[in-house]
């Protein structure tokens, strides 16, 4: 679970990269038993603050549409 949730983006993150490496930490942790909507909030809480708050306005239901 730390693995998740210590992540973070920075500055000089770009998106893509940053997305990638969620993708191999998220893999990590599929055994994890929590719902698909904990996982979009871990990784909302990753990214830089302009880019989550353009991510949330379209209100992304599935992880998938949050990356």
């Amino acid at each position: 679970m730390d693995i998740l949730t210590t992540f973070h983006q920075s500055y000089t993150t770009y998106l893509f990269y940053h997305v990638q490496e969620w993708h191999r930490r998220r893999s990590m942790c599929r055994a994890l038993p929590f719902e698909d909507r904990v996982y979009i909030d871990w990784f909302l809480r990753t990214l830089l603050v302009p880019i989550a708050k353009d991510v949330t306005s379209h209100c992304p239901q599935t992880e998938e549409e949050a990356l």
